[in-house]
């Protein structure tokens, strides 16, 4: 066995040595997930036509193998295995020890795995959205069937307003299941996607100190960059499904977070803004407000055109209110059972339903060419006291929006 395909191996690695006539010698061990997916390999010798790629690498590959030249590395390519099945690739000429090589390895087995992780969320996700679209539809077919119930009216009615109750709780029941979804695939990115990542860095950083030669310690150095791009991105979709400083350090702590970050991202100027007073909310009623002005600053960034966006928190009586302010360009402010059914987009639409739900309600100040005012109110966990001083109800939408 060679020593270099050994050291190679467990990170599944193919060394393949070039030969005369453009056939290629794989160094063993071979890798099992190579030998299985390209059989040819076993026979010892195998033609670079088997890997049509490396034969337009082949002038690349050459230079790198003279004495002194830096190593080279191929784009991503897709190749067919021995049983007709893609899969991505990507080479690494160099030469060491006197020898030229050509590594090559699986380009995207850790995206694979992301991938399938994420789409996993976004179906359970797509799942609990149906269910609650079903409820709603159900409501209003109750509504339609009790209404042609002339002769019972007030049994009908009286009726009507249980059923209501109830699914107005099976839909927060819902609502906490989905909730609760988006923790627990939160958590299990954290603890053990995250954790896993970890430790194959501190392993990866170990072998960079028991190796000796200067291509390898490189290899070991990209393959550590590689990994520090998906721990980043593994982060950032914890973040997106249940962000830990919303239960950790609380709302404002999560709301100035997700200002800046907003900011950062969408390239305008945010600020967060809080009275300092305490507010303590529910889990449930924390999670729908901040998904409610995660959705809002998307919609800003998407239809507003706003340099400026600002989002406060204040108590006001028993109850936390979070206004989101923008200076973009506005829009017609809909009336009664429009501004319902407007409220930009379906997203605001459920939040509206579940504030409701929980006692609260979302109110929209707009005007073409002077911004945008949302306000979300929702109750207080405990009794925080009247004499903060702050009014009791929502400013009405008479008063003018203004910029931040």
């Amino acid at each position: 066995m060679d020593p270099l395909a050994e050291l190679l191996n467990p990170l599944g690695m193919l060394a393949l040595e070039p030969g005369a006539g453009g056939s290629l010698t794989p160094l063993k061990p071979i890798p099992r997930r190579f030998a299985e997916r390209f059989p040819s390999l076993e026979r010892g010798r195998v033609d670079v036509a088997e890997f049509p790629f490396l034969s337009h690498f082949a002038a690349e590959a050459a230079a790198a193998g003279q004495d002194g030249a830096a190593a080279v590395r191929s784009l991503p390519w897709t190749e067919t295995d021995a049983q007709g099945q893609p899969c991505h690739l990507q080479a690494r000429a160099l030469r060491t020890g006197g020898r030229r090589l050509l590594l090559v390895e699986f380009a995207d087995e850790m995206h694979e795995r992301l991938r399938a992780i994420v789409q996993s969320a976004r179906e359970e996700t797509l799942v609990v959205e149906q269910q609650q679209k079903a409820q709603h539809a159900a409501i209003l077919a109750a509504n339609d069937s009790l209404e042609r119930e002339v002769e019972a009216r007030r049994e009908a009615h009286a009726r009507l307003l249980r059923y209501q109750e109830e699914l107005r709780s099976l839909g927060d029941q819902l609502a906490r299941v989905e909730e609760t979804e988006r923790r627990r695939i939160a958590t299990a990115l954290h603890d053990r996607v995250g954790q896993t990542l970890a430790v194959a860095m501190m392993q990866l950083g170990l072998l960079g100190q028991s190796v000796t030669s200067d291509s390898t310690k490189d290899l070991v150095a990209r393959l550590r960059g590689l990994l520090e791009e998906t721990i980043a991105a593994t982060r950032s979709l914890t973040f997106e499904l249940a962000p830990p400083i919303l239960y950790e350090l609380g709302l404002e702590a999560a709301l100035d977070s997700l200002t800046r970050r907003a900011a950062s991202d969408y390239g305008f100027a945010g600020r967060f803004e809080d009275d300092d007073a305490p507010k303590p909310v529910d889990d449930n009623v924390r999670s729908v407000l901040f998904q409610a002005v995660r959705e809002l600053l998307h919609n800003v960034a998407k239809h507003a055109k706003a340099s400026a966006v600002t989002v406060a928190a204040r108590a006001a009586g028993r109850s936390i209110v979070v206004e989101v302010t923008d200076d973009g360009v506005g829009f017609a402010e809909p009336t009664g059972l429009d501004q319902r059914q407007d409220s930009r987009g379906f997203g605001l639409f459920n939040v509206r339903e579940r504030l409701e739900s929980l006692g609260g309600q979302l109110e929209i100040q707009a005007s073409p060419g002077h911004g945008t005012r949302v306000f979300l109110r929702a109750p207080l966990s405990v009794d925080s006291g009247e004499a903060r001083g702050a009014p009791a109800a929502v400013p009405r939408s008479d008063r003018p929006a203004s910029s931040p």
